[in-house]
């Protein structure tokens, strides 16, 4: 299962790539590579410094929250907080 997942996001990257060049998707500013497209609103670069910065941080989140997620939910609960559920 995980190996067909694989294999159908990296055909679609290869076609992805097929259709349109680095050239006109991407700008470069001070040897960082960011999209060219005003449409895309991302203000981060795209490359594998900042790939690998968007991981380190989401692990060190995870590990100062013990979770992929931080909320003061259980706090609010704890104190009395209501809960409205609307159907």
């Amino acid at each position: 299962m995980g190996n067909r997942n694989s294999a159908q996001i990296r055909h679609f990257r290869k076609k992805k790539q097929d259709n349109c060049t680095i050239k006109n998707t991407y700008k470069f500013i001070d040897g960082r590579k960011y999209f060219k497209n005003k449409e895309w609103i991302y203000p981060l670069p795209v490359d594998e410094e900042e790939c690998d910065r968007s991981q380190l941080q989401h692990f060190l989140f995870h590990h100062i929250w013990e979770e992929n997620f931080s909320s003061p939910v259980k706090q609010i609960l704890e104190n009395g907080g209501k809960v409205l559920d609307v159907r």
